[in-house]
């Protein structure tokens, strides 16, 4: 690759540390009881919907205030809430935890997967037993596509066999519709079948990611990997000289109305910045391997 050389020269820097240690927050010492209590909290605390799930908050009117959304299920919380609550378990040795974030990603899964398509809803809501209209976002399959593996991979060793195959399953099954609907220059619409809608990088970047981590951890097959080099090459397109990533959605609310999603602005955002920093670490981590194979 090679655009902006002092550009990617920091990009991959930083993306090097990443695929080195995976360090977030809560690896580190001094901040373990916060996030054990963070931990606890969701466990023990949480609003709950119908069969116990998650339900989904979002930022309000400004940054200190959260919505509540009753009674719904949204995707983005198997990667935002669910993940980091499988690392706890994990680090903390706690089995309680571990067992809450298998059955939260089960249940996401049993409501937010289209068995049709292979692809997921953005989100459920328990009072009127629908999918918000059945639109697949790019971005919140992309929590899908990512979130899995990831979520493999932490509970490695933990998970009984049936479940572990059952989550590669539904992986295999995504990925595999998601790279039928890629756009002319191998990334992704908002809406993953509308080729009306725009191309979306965050999304793309995270699907991006979620690939590499499967090819890395061999649940995926190797005849992905030409696409999804493609796909990373059209994704370096769309970072700016800034090493701003383009064309990233505004947080998007669940909508029943799929011309929503067509209309949600493209801004610099910050998950766009992580998630493309996410699939060049996974991109490079995948390369790293094979040359070593």
């Amino acid at each position: 690759f090679s655009k902006n050389g002092q550009v990617f020269f920091h990009i991959f820097w930083v993306v090097t540390l990443i695929m080195q240690s995976r360090l977030t927050l809560m690896d580190l010492p001094e901040f373990h009881v916060l996030a054990a209590n963070w931990a606890e909290d969701i466990y023990g605390t949480f609003p709950r919907t119908t069969e116990g799930g998650l339900e989904h908050f979002t930022t309000g009117d400004d940054k200190l205030s959260l919505n509540r959304n009753h009674q719904q299920l949204w995707a983005d919380t198997v990667f935002m809430t669910n993940l980091f609550l499988a690392k706890m378990a994990r680090m903390n040795n706690h089995e309680e935890w571990g067992e809450e974030a298998t059955y939260q990603l089960l249940l996401h899964i049993k409501y937010l997967l289209d068995n049709k398509t292979m692809l997921f809803s953005h989100g459920w809501d328990f009072d009127k037993r629908d999918n918000f209209g059945n639109t697949f976002w790019c971005r919140g399959n992309s929590w899908m596509a990512y979130g899995i593996p990831l979520y493999l991979e932490i509970m490695q060793g933990k998970l009984p066999d049936a479940v572990s195959r059952y989550l590669i399953e539904v992986y295999q099954n995504q990925i595999q519709a998601l790279f039928s609907l890629q756009s002319t220059d191998h990334l992704w619409h908002t809406v993953l079948d509308d080729s009306e809608s725009y191309v979306e990088s965050s999304g793309s970047a995270g699907i991006i990611a979620g690939t590499f981590l499967g090819l890395h951890m061999g649940i995926l097959p190797k005849e992905f990997t030409g696409n999804a080099q493609q796909s990373i090459r059209s994704l370096m397109g769309k970072v700016d000289d800034r090493g701003i990533v383009t064309d990233v959605s505004a947080g998007t609310p669940i909508s029943a109305n799929r011309e929503t999603y067509k209309h949600i602005r493209k801004l610099p955002m910050v998950y766009g910045q992580a998630l493309t920093i996410c699939a060049f670490a996974e991109y490079l981590n995948f390369s790293h391997s094979e040359k070593h194979v």
